[in-house]
């Protein structure tokens, strides 16, 4: 449940995860060099958000980060590796981080366990010393910080590859490998999972169902006491159908069972519920934000991410910086925009609750001319009551929108009445003044 709207808030379905935008200290500059104004601008960098999501969905990454949420919630740590057009999502169990006082990370090392044969051709000969073509060996991935670029290392076993191939400098944006946590408290290498805040509760609860399986199952056990010295034969009820009549004493027989344990189970089951709401909550299972349909408005999206950040202190925007942002700056890269050819700028990338608000600015936009439609299409005796500068300005605002960027105020307004009365006036004039040429000419 955590997962699928941590997944939606995130990366929901054709719409855009983060917005391109211009510096505001450059931004004239910058519309200059390229150009362009700032309309032409917002849409080259609309359509360059809707390749981004395209591009995610041609690489198939949506289930890997499915997966990568899932470490997160439960381990609290993943490591994303770009292996070429290829989203690897790495366990905690395979490898190894090291990060700063400041909390930035400054050695990864990764290991797989692959066979000799599925390593490229040029280094096969490195590894198979000794061995053969389906022998396991450790291929080690190590990227260090000097304090200006990652420097890439890569060792089979213990031998380092020293092909130049398999080294390589990565600035710390560009880095192919990420490590990502869920919580990470300060001067700590690895971070916390949202399991671990639960320990408690799911360990309770786990005893608890055991104790109540357990009493189930002794409850729905009985015997039969058979009176040694009695008339009824054991052999006879055994043997006997249903509505037989076999020879016996009716006390000869009882029945025990252990109903007793049921007022146990209930006072079991009365507790595990407790832990139950709890873990609900934690996990946010009772939360109803979300609707169960085909199309999830941008709004629901945002009030959905909006309860996930109060929800779970502030994961949300932590993962807006540490997970978005460098998938953006990836998928950036990709793409390789035309707009941007010939010049050293790059856009500000927002990401997190801010990069939302232009993916309902459509739907604000329509809804905003529902309601001008509303007050529009009143009768005129009630529209001369009303100041529409000062309601279509609140409509916009309720809506997130500038009414001046759409609206005319009244002075523009009643400029443009009097130029279409003018002209009508002008337009009569000359029929009347036709009109009247026409029936001169006749007489």
């Amino acid at each position: 449940n955590l997962v699928n709207k941590m997944i939606l808030a995130m990366f929901a379905p054709s719409r855009p995860f983060m917005r391109f935008e211009l510096p505001r200290k450059e931004e004239a500059e910058i519309l200059d060099a390229l150009k362009l104004d700032k309309s032409a601008f917002r849409e080259e960098m609309a359509i360059v958000e809707m390749d981004a999501v395209r591009e995610l969905d041609a690489i198939g990454a949506r289930p890997k980060l499915f997966d990568l949420m899932m470490h997160l919630i439960v381990t609290g740590n993943c490591l994303r590796y770009m292996d070429g057009d290829v989203m690897r999502i790495i366990g905690i169990k395979d490898f190894v981080v090291r990060r700063n006082a400041k909390g930035e990370v400054v050695e990864i090392m990764l290991r797989e366990r692959v066979q000799v044969d599925e390593l490229p051709l040029e280094i096969q000969a490195l590894a198979q010393k000794g061995k053969d073509l389906e022998s396991d060996v450790d291929y080690y991935r190590w990227w260090k910080w000097d304090g200006k670029v990652f420097q890439e290392r890569q060792f089979l076993d213990a031998i380092e590859v020293m092909d130049k191939k398999y080294r390589g400098q990565y600035k710390r944006e560009d880095m192919p490998a990420q490590h990502h946590v869920w919580r990470i408290a300060d001067k700590s290498n690895y971070g916390i999972g949202h399991v671990e805040d639960s320990i408690g509760d799911l360990e309770g609860l786990d005893q608890l169902s055991e104790a109540e399986i357990n009493g189930a199952i002794l409850a729905s056990e009985f015997r039969w006491l058979s009176n040694p010295g009695g008339m009824t034969r054991p052999e006879d009820i055994k043997m006997s159908r249903n509505g037989d009549v076999v020879p016996g004493n009716e006390g000869d027989l009882t029945l025990i069972s252990a109903g007793a344990v049921a007022s146990s189970i209930q006072v079991v089951s009365a507790c595990a519920e407790k832990y139950i709401r709890r873990i609900g909550a934690a996990f946010m299972l009772t939360s109803g934000v979300q609707r169960d349909a085909e199309r999830v408005t941008a709004e629901e999206i945002r009030l959905l991410a909006q309860e996930l950040e109060t929800g779970l202190g502030g994961i949300y925007s932590r993962l807006a910086i540490d997970l978005q942002l460098p998938l953006a700056w990836w998928l950036m890269k990709r793409l390789e925009n035309k707009v941007f050819e010939g010049t050293d700028f790059r856009p500000v990338i927002v990401t997190g609750l801010d990069a939302l608000s232009r993916n309902g600015d459509l739907e604000n936009m329509q809804l905003f001319l529902q309601d001008v439609i509303g007050i529009t299409t009143m009768p005129p005796e009630v529209q001369q009551y009303l100041k529409l500068d000062s309601i279509f300005s609140a409509l916009a605002a309720g809506r997130g929108l500038r009414a001046s960027e759409y609206v005319n105020n009244q002075s523009t307004v009643d400029a443009k009445n009097a130029q279409a009365q003018a002209n009508a006036q002008e337009q009569q004039t000359e029929q009347f003044a036709t009109q009247t040429a026409i029936e001169n000419q006749g007489k």
